[in-house]
């Protein structure tokens, strides 16, 4: 077992093989590490869950309704792992590496865990109500990662900075973010369509939805577009922007005026956003059925 992982992980890893022991299977699968966070897990991992009402009881209920009980409890010795668990402990330290955490600690197992769709624990989180984009929302916003808005939106210059609104704030944060979480080196422009997807209440993020595009599907498209192992990023607040995302963000600027609003807004930043045809970001929304003409389309009326 990797030598970096906390002693809060530890636990959270101790009271998963129990509550595998305690339905009488023979391996700890993801679903019984999802058990583990849920009764031991500290900090993030724990605000995250209690946040978003997964409770011990429920969870419990749902596992054993999905895998039902054993027949004959496991013997002594530690328990061996499903390739699913293993799977989402090597994304887990994956995850501190690319945030740059020196510890692998139960919010990198919590965010490990909903990387794989197909999992016991996605599963199981999604019959309580809990989808694996609505935890990666809450981490995001109860983990900080993007400290003041401000700070990475100094691509745009001078007074134009003033015309942006906290919804366009917002999603430049919000592509920092993702771009950490996802091992980027760079914030491209499949970065700034995860902010622009992943901020609701905006009217951007109403009309990709409205094209049934979702924060989850852009994720899996943009992992699989990079095509590479990610690797360490910089510090927090040291992610270079692409010369595509610089493009998109300098064209929003040109945008308002052309629509006659005095503000720019992630209406703007979309538009800019599907202007080049051979991004990334089009790239995604063009896998995922989603004519950028019809946006514009969209946008327009």
């Amino acid at each position: 077992m990797d030598s970096r992982f906390t002693s809060g992980a530890l636990r959270v890893m101790q009271a998963a093989e129990e509550e595998a022991r305690a339905l009488r299977h023979g391996r700890v699968g993801s679903e019984h590490l999802l058990l583990g966070l849920v009764r031991s897990a500290d900090g993030v991992a724990a605000s995250v869950l209690s946040s978003l009402g997964v409770g011990l009881d429920a969870a419990r209920a749902q596992v054993e309704l999905m895998t039902g009980r054993g027949i004959h409890p496991p013997g002594f010795g530690q328990l061996p792992l499903t390739p699913q668990a293993r799977q989402a402990l090597r994304l887990a330290a994956g995850h501190a590496r690319r945030l740059g955490d020196s510890g692998i600690g139960s919010e990198h197992l919590l965010l490990g865990l909903i990387r794989d769709g197909a999992g016991g624990a996605v599963h199981v989180l999604a019959r309580l109500g809990a989808s694996p984009s609505a935890v990666r929302d809450r981490y995001v916003q109860l983990a900080g990662l993007s400290g003041a808005p401000a700070r990475s939106i100094r691509v745009a210059a001078g007074p134009q900075l003033d015309r942006y609104t906290d919804g366009m704030r917002r999603v430049i944060a919000r592509a920092q973010d993702e771009a950490r979480i996802l091992g980027h080196q760079y914030i491209g422009t499949e970065d700034l369509l995860l902010g622009l997807v992943g901020t609701a209440g905006e009217p951007a993020a109403a009309v990709l939805e409205s094209f049934g595009v979702s924060a989850d599907a852009v994720r899996q498209q943009a992992e699989e577009a990079a095509g590479h192992a990610p690797q360490p990023l910089p510090p927090a607040g040291q992610i270079p922007y692409s010369a595509g995302a610089r493009r998109v963000l300098d064209l929003s600027l040109r945008e308002a005026p052309r629509r006659r609003d005095s503000y720019i807004g992630t209406e703007h930043l979309l538009l800019a956003l599907i202007r080049d045809a051979s991004s990334r970001a089009v790239q995604i929304l063009l896998r995922l059925g989603c004519d950028p003409a019809a946006v514009r389309d969209r946008l327009a009326s």
